[in-house]
């Protein structure tokens, strides 16, 4: 078994399994393991940002596309926590990395989700500033508190609670970096 991928052990572990104490534990095992494997992922992910090994290919992106993708990748989970996801449609075109952009913008949506009581809401929307598209993602969450603002895009910045990683916001800056733009918060 020590040959084999984490996720088959686990299976041959779980499989025919009938004590409830001991499947809880596997899964329980499972759950830590695609954590730290997520984990894992994302800081790979902002190495290869950060050292620049990684480049945005742009091309001409409709927006529209990446805002319905979005979307579909996070309306179900709004709706089971009792939010509301608004993604406003657009004609816009933007020149972009079309896969980076759709990782920025889950990424936002997924922290703005995380941090929105139920009840609230996410939105998602462009409008074009000079010859800048800015895009935005806002939420009615509790916000962040004024002196945390300058280092909500830093590696390893979370809320208390939110059981993220710290690294999806530095990752969008990371992303973002890459097109030339720049991010905030307010």
């Amino acid at each position: 078994l020590a040959e084999r991928h984490d996720g088959q052990v686990l299976s041959a572990l779980r499989a025919g399994e009938t004590d409830p104490v001991k499947l809880t534990r596997v899964l329980h095992i499972e759950e830590c393991v695609a954590s730290l494997d997520h984990l894992f992922s994302e800081l790979l992910d902002l190495s290869r940002l950060e050292t620049g090994t990684v480049h945005a290919a742009m091309a001409d992106v409709r927006l529209d596309e990446v805002f319905d993708e979005v979307s579909r990748n996070f309306r179900m989970l709004a709706e089971s926590r009792g939010l509301r996801l608004i993604v406003r449609k657009t004609d816009a075109w933007v020149r972009a990395d079309r896969t980076m952009l759709t990782r920025i913008l889950n990424n936002l949506v997924s922290n703005a989700l995380r941090h929105t009581p139920p009840g609230g809401r996410v939105e998602v929307d462009v409008r074009a500033i000079d010859d800048d598209a800015v895009l935005t993602v806002r939420d009615t969450g509790d916000g962040i508190p004024a002196d945390d603002l300058p280092r909500v895009f830093d590696r390893y910045q979370r809320h208390a609670d939110s059981g993220g990683s710290g690294l999806g916001l530095a990752i969008v800056r990371s992303l973002v970096e890459a097109h030339g733009g720049t991010v905030t918060a307010e």
